[in-house]
């Protein structure tokens, strides 16, 4: 147990370290953070008395683990194992339809490593029984619970449900938007947040005024106040379209109306009434 203790603490001291050089930013800090890789359970898998997949599972702190891996999508999502370890915790936490979605996109990204192979129908034995009681989720109800998440400051599953609509439609621009908000307010991972920001700005091609000024808000919190005062005209100039935009629009409807051969009719009555 002391021997355990000490080996926790290290592995804590050294992710703290990382931390401190650059938090949220490398895929493998979340990785193996996520499956509690430290010395203690790295001597028993020598051992051969823990198997590799049950590493994550030593400390039984699900939750902590799913955000890992999640962080660690983040950072590089194009790793399919890190997609099958996250589908396993998620069957933990009896998120069913999250898991197999994780699961299947394991398998489809990578079907020849042996533990995700084996683990994808072994687990989809166990998820039928419970999947064929529920039905499945279309995109715009994922959205809709992935938005009430938000509102419940359940950071969590809106984090898992944005990553799931975004996986459906990757150029989405509010997907990206919630995302990063999720990421920042939820998490203050400012890295991640960041990276869907940039995301959502460069598609979206008017430059969204929310878009613009949350990313402002967040480069003020990363201390970046060049960028920010740049974004900042962005957002001023943005602004100053929109306005000149609508007195456009609403000079077209008055020029439309004085064209409107309905109010000459009426204009002529009022005349003849005179």
């Amino acid at each position: 147990k002391k021997k355990k203790r000490n080996g926790n603490r290290e592995a804590q001291e050294v992710f703290n370290e990382i931390n401190q050089i650059s938090k949220y930013e490398y895929f493998e800090v979340h990785y193996f953070y996520a499956l509690q890789y430290n010395n203690y359970l790295f001597d028993l898998l020598k051992k051969k008395k823990l198997n590799k997949t049950s590493l994550h599972y030593a400390c039984q702190q699900h939750e902590e683990a799913m955000m890992q891996y999640i962080f660690a999508i983040i950072c590089e999502n194009n790793w399919s194992i890190a997609h099958y370890y996250l589908g396993c915790v998620l069957y933990q936490l009896r998120l069913y339809k999250a898991s197999m979605y994780f699961l299947s996109k394991a398998q489809k990204m990578n079907p020849n490593i042996p533990v995700i192979q084996n683990g994808y129908y072994a687990f989809g034995q166990r998820l039928a029984k419970y999947l064929e009681r529920e039905a499945s989720m279309s995109e715009e109800e994922l959205h809709f619970a992935a938005v009430n998440s938000y509102r419940n400051r359940n950071w969590s599953i809106a984090c898992l449900e944005f990553l799931q609509l975004l996986y459906t439609t990757p150029h989405n621009v509010n997907y990206q938007h919630n995302m990063a908000m999720v990421l920042q307010y939820g998490f203050m991972n400012y890295d991640g947040a960041e990276k869907y920001f940039k995301q959502s700005v460069r598609r979206s091609q008017t430059s969204h005024p929310d878009i613009l000024r949350h990313y402002c808000q967040l480069l003020s919190i990363m201390k970046r106040y060049e960028d920010c005062k740049n974004y900042y005209v962005a957002l001023r100039r943005r602004r100053g379209e929109g306005e000149r935009d609508d007195e456009n629009d609403n000079e077209k409807k008055d020029d439309n109306d004085d064209d409107d051969p309905e109010n000459e009719d009426e204009d002529e009555d009022k005349d003849e009434q005179d």
